[in-house]
């Protein structure tokens, strides 16, 4: 345990400021010299660290810790809110390799019919070999999603659901799959914050060929208000 300086057996007056980094240490320990001064600089050395953290610290004379936004930033201007998307945009996604290793764990454990992981059994199938489950090729496509909005810095705040997804060729291993993506419609919220983005997000393999093609929503934060 720390001690704790200036404890008295009265009764001790209120922290001047609720900080939570010298809470518990008594209201004249707050008071003491230079105390401040280096919890702002600890504050402020945290946020160079932490680019999430958006809030600057400042402390008065007193001790009493403010907070404030911080000034827009160019990197705030990089990001894309609902208001820069427009319909008909196009983007690439990115390229994925898919093996056969990767096919044959993700169906195992997800969808084990003999024909996602057995290879001799898919080979007596209509498929005439291993091919990856529809959910396997889903998945690697929502990874590819979020890899590009990461890249693009887009506003992304999570998806209502699909309209429709649609399984339109075999992936089988080997196949190098790039994914593209289109708007089809955009529209605004009544009631919240965000804008709603209807897409079309498609998978291509090596040939050209579409295997998987879905259409679905997308929430966007809307872009804050000026000042």
């Amino acid at each position: 345990m720390y001690p704790i300086p200036g404890r008295a057996r009265r009764r001790a007056r209120p922290l001047l400021y609720s900080d939570p980094v010298t809470a518990g240490f008594g209201a004249s320990w707050a008071q003491q010299p230079q105390i401040p001064e280096r919890l702002a600089d600890l504050a402020r050395a945290v946020s160079a660290d932490i680019p999430e953290l958006r809030m600057e610290v400042r402390y008065t004379a007193r001790g009493r810790s403010q907070r404030r936004p911080r000034p827009q930033s160019d990197e705030d201007d990089q990001v894309r809110y609902w208001e820069d998307l427009t319909v008909g945009e196009t983007a690439e996604l990115g390229s994925c390799a898919i093996t056969e290793t990767e096919i044959l764990a993700f169906a195992r454990k997800y969808d084990p019919q003999p024909f996602h992981t057995d290879p001799a059994a898919a080979r007596r199938s209509i498929y005439g070999g291993l091919i990856a489950s529809g959910w396997h090729t889903c998945a690697l496509m929502m990874r590819l999603s979020v890899d590009a909005a990461r890249r693009q810095e887009l506003a992304t705040t999570g998806s209502p659901g699909l309209d429709s997804c649609r399984w339109l060729k075999p992936v089988r291993p080997g196949d190098t799959l790039t994914g593209r993506t289109e708007v089809l419609e955009t529209w605004p919220s009544r009631s919240k914050p965000i804008g709603f983005i209807r897409r079309r997000n498609e998978l291509i393999n090596q040939h050209g060929e579409v295997v998987v093609s879905v259409v679905g929503i997308t929430m966007y934060r809307r872009r804050p208000a000026a000042g």
